[in-house]
């Protein structure tokens, strides 16, 4: 792979950290006020949702990370 196509991957794999960021927020936000069980299941199914998520987002971008940029469109009338 050159260097440019490993900037771009590079560039496009911190979509999972933002993922990861807002969980732990989300998670460090429940868990100061955290008193039930369904405060400790959601706090569980807040872990669950930012790992599956940030393994989604890293795996698109593992495969479809050449296809994902600024999109385009030519807006010309040129008839």
């Amino acid at each position: 792979m050159d260097k440019e196509a490993t900037k771009k991957k590079s560039e496009l794999s911190r979509g999972g950290l933002v993922i990861v960021a807002t969980g732990w927020a989300a998670f460090a936000a429940l868990a100061q006020h955290a008193e039930t069980n369904f405060d400790y299941a959601l706090m569980a199914a807040i872990v669950a949702a930012t790992a599956a998520g940030g393994w989604a987002m890293n795996r698109l971008v593992a495969r479809h990370g050449d296809e994902i940029g600024e999109a385009r469109f030519d807006t010309r009338n040129d008839r």
